[in-house]
């Protein structure tokens, strides 16, 4: 069973389009686990919750994004770009989750 946490803030409305998607690829894919979702407000929060941008998805505490170990520019504001295999997207790409998944 995995944990999921879908943190997003108030200027980028990707995240409902990717949570629809995400639930349903879970389902799909018979993936036990609820998605939480969580609204990051302020730019202290941003920096606990190590937050650059929405959407951004955890999968049991992690970043899906392997390009996330490398950030540190913290902040509650703006839409994050995601790289995966040659192209750009503005959530996390499926694949991206996949892997994040199967490394558990």
């Amino acid at each position: 069973m995995f944990s999921f946490l879908l943190l997003h803030n108030r200027d980028c409305h990707v995240w409902e389009k990717f949570l629809k998607e995400l639930e349903e690829w879970l389902r799909g894919k018979q993936i036990g686990g609820t998605v939480e979702v969580r609204e990051v407000t302020s730019d202290e929060e941003a920096r606990t919750l190590r937050f650059f941008g929405s959407p951004q998805l955890l999968v049991n505490g992690k970043d899906v994004d392997p390009m996330a170990k490398d950030m540190s520019n913290f902040h509650a504001i703006g839409c994050r770009l995601y790289f995966w295999d040659g192209k750009t997207y503005e959530q996390p790409p499926l694949p991206m989750v996949e892997r994040a998944l199967k490394e558990g």
